[in-house]
């Protein structure tokens, strides 16, 4: 995603933008790019080769784009910390709502 949003997030005029974080950022540096999380929660996957569960903890943050149907992203930690993966939430229907 290309497209330069800034989502405010937390009190005060600090401003962050959520779509700056990538994968490999650690848990404090996703808080100074994207502030406080909306939501902590923890995401169970199952690995292919060799069998194992995985629970990784997750971080939801809410996020528009104007013309899209994306409602948030999803920031997933590994153990030691960093971000393993990005997932974009998206809805229906949306996009028609959010000019």
């Amino acid at each position: 995603m290309s497209a330069a949003v800034v989502a405010l997030a937390g009190c005060g005029s600090t401003k962050h933008n959520v779509f700056a974080v990538r994968v490999g950022m650690t848990q404090s540096e996703v808080r100074q790019k994207a502030g406080s999380p909306s939501r902590i929660f923890e995401h169970r996957s199952f690995g292919a080769f060799p069998r194992r569960v995985v629970n990784e903890r997750c971080w939801f943050y809410s996020a528009h784009q104007k013309h899209t149907s994306l409602v948030g992203l999803d920031f997933c930690f590994n153990k030691a910390g960093h971000v393993n993966w990005i997932e974009h939430d998206v809805t229906f229907g949306t996009a028609l709502n959010n000019p």
